[in-house]
């Protein structure tokens, strides 16, 4: 009749109730306060190892329009970094690495 035995039911809540506590415990983990924190370090980071520098100024660009607010500007990522980037490249440097690696990979491609 397009119902859920109440077993699978119960299974279903316990592995979404799990889901979202490894969520939480992830963040916790890492450190990490909200997605777009980490956004913010990716592109950050990404562009740190793209070009040797940290580029503020075109990475608020970027992030102005990504997630906003958009009159996000240069002083206001400097700011970011010097309080956000150390605590979260200890977490997410792995992560950044790949990012770049791809993106030598693509820019071979073409």
């Amino acid at each position: 009749m397009g119902r859920l035995p109440l077993s699978r039911l119960v299974s279903e809540l316990r592995f979404y109730g799990g889901f979202l506590n490894l969520a939480k415990g992830l963040a916790a983990d890492t450190e990490t306060r909200s997605i777009k924190e980490v956004t913010k370090y990716l592109l950050a980071g990404y562009v740190k190892r793209a070009t040797g520098q940290f580029r503020d100024r075109n990475v608020s660009a970027l992030l102005g329009e990504l997630v906003g607010p958009a009159d996000y500007d240069e002083v206001a990522q400097r700011m970011w970094r010097a309080r956000n980037y150390r605590r979260l490249e200890k977490h997410f440097s792995k992560l950044t690495d790949l990012l770049f690696a791809m993106g030598v990979v693509i820019a071979r491609q073409a």
